[in-house]
């Protein structure tokens, strides 16, 4: 915040000077598809919450529960730990699913078929309960 103050100043005093980008460095980024939103639960939560966050509102960050898709557009991060796509706990707020690094609590989902709702209320209508896991599982390591 400070140096956009002293930038918008030394912009209105003259004192900065623009010149145009080398195109040499320029890069391009590609376009976005359905599988970049896909959730790897391996990943640290605070990443997930990122992509999350990044994806919304399209390609939406997505995951699977049950064989269907979960799209996922609000998420934040708790402490905790469990088995990646593990559901740690069910509560009122939303839906607490361990990461590789962190627990990541699901706080706005949409159903595959349905509409957009909150978490907590999703979980208790359709009975997901402590234990399950959400993605796709790998093999534990041993």
């Amino acid at each position: 915040a400070r140096l956009l103050l002293e930038t918008v100043d030394l912009v209105e005093k003259g004192g900065i000077s623009p010149r145009p980008q080398d195109g040499r460095f320029a890069t391009y980024a590609p376009r976005l598809s359905r599988n970049d939103g896909k959730i790897d639960w391996t990943r640290d939560a605070s990443e997930i919450k990122n992509l999350v966050r990044g994806m919304n509102p399209w390609p939406c960050a997505h995951t699977t529960l049950r064989g269907k898709s979960l799209k996922i557009f609000r998420a934040e991060t708790v402490s905790g730990k469990g088995e990646p796509g593990e559901i740690a706990a069910v509560g009122k707020r939303g839906l607490d699913v361990a990461a590789g690094k962190g627990l990541l609590r699901l706080l706005s989902v949409q159903p595959e078929g349905g509409k957009r709702m909150d978490a907590g209320d999703f979980a208790r209508g359709r009975n997901i309960a402590k234990g399950q896991f959400v993605g796709e599982r790998r093999p534990s390591k041993s």
